[in-house]
């Protein structure tokens, strides 16, 4: 599914008003007549300065034990591409 960008500034105020109500933590599910789901709306969140730096040293943390322990047991990132490659 693709997706299409529009500027907050080319949608006339109503519009902007129903979306500015799922900026408030919550998304928006829009129903049909019958009650089908037929378009959500969730609020894009952006991690700030510290949130983004906690989570790049956990993930470096997480990439240290995996290394650490491939090397325990003699392997290569090269051995587990070739593995990760057969599994597709």
């Amino acid at each position: 599914m693709g997706m299409k960008t529009v500027k907050l500034t080319e949608l006339d105020e109503a519009v902007r008003s129903f979306l500015s109500q799922a900026g408030q933590g919550e998304g928006i599910r829009v129903e049909d007549a019958a009650g089908e789901p037929r378009y959500s709306v969730a609020p894009y969140d952006r991690a700030g300065d510290q949130e983004r730096a906690e989570a790049l040293a956990r993930l470096a943390e997480i990439q240290k034990r995996r290394r650490e322990r491939m090397e325990a047991k003699g392997k290569t990132e090269d051995q587990l591409d070739e593995i990760l490659q057969d599994e597709e």
